[in-house]
């Protein structure tokens, strides 16, 4: 079965493994109203459900709007992990941003403050809501991670044995420079700029740390950074499909 053309239907661990036991479960509300609401979906249809952690069950919705399991599941593997660091920046970028880079496979986005960021109160909630609407329409069954975290850059930490990179228009190297560290690395790390540009203190400390990567000729609002870079990491990450 070809889940990639079913809906993608998001469950907890709990309630994942309980239908996978062969346990029925009804449908939220919200969840219902998406299905025979905004995709028109009528009496008994076919969904994926995950766990957003890469396991699907082909199921089926019930005109009850129980779920029930139709086949066995698939299992899809990563071959590494692909991390945001950022600080925030406005909202409409910043969902922008969200939406885009976790369509292109990014594993988790890590908010931190900057000397010159945009920082403002955003609800966790929300951005959760963001990643998992993007990870709907995207069929993604990898849901990322979105921590905020009030963490000065220097203050962050990063393993040594991580790729982790940073961007500059008019850098030496392109990311297909760092081919054999990329495909070595398990995680990667992007650190994008705050629309304010880093602080002068910020910028050494990159350039003492980090490779500078030149993402293109022009320079790039915070949010197109982020997407040009998740993407290119993106091309390195095989995935691999088993199933139970």
């Amino acid at each position: 079965m070809n889940t990639q053309e079913l809906p993608y239907v998001f469950f907890s661990d709990q309630e994942y493994e309980n239908v996978l036991a062969g346990n029925h479960h009804i449908v939220s509300a919200e969840e219902t109203r998406h299905l025979r609401g905004s995709l028109r979906k009528k009496g008994t249809f076919s969904i994926a459900l995950t766990n957003g952690r890469g396991h699907i069950l082909p199921c089926e919705v019930t005109q009850k709007n129980e779920v029930i399991l139709i086949d066995k599941e698939f299992i899809m593997e990563k071959s590494k992990k692909i991390r945001l660091i950022s600080p925030l920046i406005k909202k409409k970028g910043l969902q922008f941003l969200l939406q885009k880079c976790t369509e292109t496979g990014v594993d988790e986005f890590h908010f931190i403050s900057s000397s010159f960021d945009n920082s403002r109160e955003f609800s966790q909630s929300r951005l959760d809501k963001i990643v998992l609407e993007a990870c709907k329409q995207s069929k993604n069954p990898f849901l990322p991670k979105v921590i905020i975290q009030n963490t000065p850059l220097r203050e962050l930490y990063i393993s040594e044995k991580d790729f982790t990179f940073w961007g500059m228009p008019g850098a030496e190297k392109n990311l297909f420079s760092f081919e054999e560290q990329i495909k070595r690395m398990q995680t990667c790390n992007f650190i994008n700029g705050p629309e304010g540009g880093w602080s002068p203190a910020e910028e050494n400390y990159l350039k003492n740390r980090f490779p500078i990567v030149n993402l293109s000729k022009n320079v790039l609002r915070a949010e197109t950074a982020a997407i040009s870079a998740m993407y290119h990491l993106s091309l390195y990450v095989n995935v691999i499909q088993k199933k139970r």
